[in-house]
């Protein structure tokens, strides 16, 4: 994910954030398929 912080029209700072999914025990995972198609549909992304 990229993003950038501004104050007005000033670019503060820009920067890239990586999201993982983790479990209860905080070990990556992979999101379940209906979460996927949940955020895709939200985000309005292609199928």
């Amino acid at each position: 994910m990229d993003y950038e912080v501004r104050a007005a029209d000033e670019v503060l700072v820009t920067a890239t954030a990586v999201l993982v999914f983790v479990d209860a025990a905080l070990q990556p995972r992979p999101i379940p398929v209906d979460w996927r198609q949940t955020i895709a549909q939200f985000e309005e992304l292609p199928a």
